[in-house]
C-alpha cells in the first residue's frame, strides 16, 4: 500500500498529466458576417411600420447572430 502511494506520488511529482474532455470548440465567425446588412434593415423597417417591436427586433437580431 505505501508503495502504492509512492508511486502516485512520484507520478505527480514528474509533472506528467493528462487533460481529459472534449476538444476546444472552433471559434465561430464574427456576427458581422452572419447577419447581411440587408436584413437588419428589413428588420429596422419592420419596426418603423411598427409590426415588431424594438424589443422582438432585437430578439431577432440576436438569433440571427447565433447569440439567441
Amino acid at each position: 500500500e505505501a508503495e502504492r502511494a509512492r508511486r502516485r506520488t512520484d507520478r505527480r511529482a514528474s509533472g506528467f498529466s493528462f487533460r481529459w474532455g472534449s476538444p476546444p470548440t472552433p471559434p465561430r465567425p464574427p456576427a458581422a458576417d452572419l447577419v447581411s446588412d440587408e436584413e437588419r434593415l428589413k428588420i429596422l423597417r419592420m419596426v418603423e411600420e411598427k409590426k415588431i417591436s424594438a424589443s422582438d427586433a432585437a430578439l431577432l437580431l440576436e438569433a440571427l447572430e447565433g447569440r439567441g
